[in-house]
C-alpha cells in the first residue's frame, strides 16, 4: 500500500517547514549568542545549552528524510502533523542518547567528538550540563553531524544500542570458557 499523493505532498511541506523553522531558531539562537567570541560574550556562562543545537540538528535530519521514508505506518485516520511531530520527537530523543554515549566516552575515535571536563567529579546536573562541552570547534561540528545522522536514520541509534548491549553482555575480560 503506497501513500496517497496528497499525504506525500503534506509530508514534504511539513519537512520543509520544519527545516525552515529549525534554521530560523538556530539563526536566532546564534544571533543571541554572537555577542562575543567566548561563550556568553566572555562571561563564562553558556546562554543557550549545546543540547538545543543537538535537538535542532536531529529535527533537521528527520525532516529532510521525511519525504523519502518508505514506511506505510501512518494509519489512514491518523493526523499527518502528529505523525511528523512524533518522528521529530523520536529523532531528538535518539540524538540525546547518542550525545550521552559520546559524553560518556563509550564511543571514541577520530570520527567522534571528544569532550572536556569528563573526568571531573559529579556535583550537580547543572554543572554537568554546563561544564562537559565539546573539546574543540571541530568536535562540536562532529556532534552536530552525528545528531543529524540520528535524526535522519531512524535505525542508527537503536542498532548502536543493540551492538553496545551485545558487547556488554558478552563474556567478561579474563574469563575463558571451559572446554571438557
Amino acid at each position: 500500500m503506497s501513500r496517497q499523493p496528497r499525504q506525500m505532498r503534506f509530508l514534504r511541506l511539513a519537512g520543509l517547514a520544519a527545516v525552515v523553522a529549525a534554521c530560523l531558531i538556530g539563526f536566532g539562537t546564534y544571533r543571541l549568542t554572537a555577542s562575543g567570541c567566548g561563550a556568553g560574550g566572555g562571561t563564562g556562562a553558556e546562554p543557550v545549552p549545546i543540547s538545543v543545537f543537538v535537538g535542532l540538528a536531529a529535527i533537521v535530519g528527520s525532516a529532510l528524510n521525511q519525504p523519502f521514508r518508505r514506511d506505510d505506518g501512518i494509519p489512514d485516520h491518523a493526523y499527518p502533523v502528529l505523525y511528523f511531530l512524533w518522528k521529530c520527537s523520536v529523532a531528538v530523543a535518539f540524538a540525546f542518547v547518542l550525545y550521552l554515549v559520546f559524553m560518556g566516552g563509550i564511543l571514541s575515535g577520530e570520527l567522534f567528538p571528544a569532550f572536556q571536563n569528563t573526568t571531573e567529579p559529579f556535583v550537580s546536573i547543572g554543572q554537568f550540563v554546563g561544564c562537559v562541552n565539546p573539546d574543540t570547534n571541530a568536535d562540536f561540528a562532529k556532534l552536530l553531524l552525528w545528531a543529524f545522522v540520528a535524526g535522519f536514520s531512524e535505525k542508527f541509534v537503536p542498532n548502536l544500542i543493540a551492538r553496545l548491549e551485545g558487547q556488554a553482555s558478552g563474556p567478561a575480560d579474563g574469563e575463558a570458557e571451559e572446554t571438557p
